[in-house]
């Protein structure tokens, strides 16, 4: 279990990773600008809600992580749960 220290630390790198034309290649990181709306009718956002939070604990590793608020730049957003529908 990773602490939140290096948690801190850990989002802090991805950031700036990403901020200097870096990508994510690590199976385990998923990340996305704001909350599916899961209160959607429509399938397709919920299927990719669920494909997305499926596949990190189907991945060989440790910790995994879905990351709400950040795109795949490193610009953060503020993203809150409120907003998932």
């Amino acid at each position: 279990m990773i602490d939140k220290n290096n948690l801190e630390k850990s989002i802090q790198h991805l950031v700036d990773r990403l901020k200097y034309g870096g990508e994510i290649e690590e199976n385990k990181i998923e990340i996305k600008r704001e909350w599916y709306d899961l209160g959607s009718n429509k399938i397709e956002i919920i299927s990719e809600f669920l494909k997305d939070i499926t596949s990190i604990p189907n991945t060989v590793g440790t910790d995994g992580f879905l990351i709400i608020g950040l795109d795949k730049i490193g610009n953060i957003y503020d993203s809150p749960f409120k907003f998932s529908g």
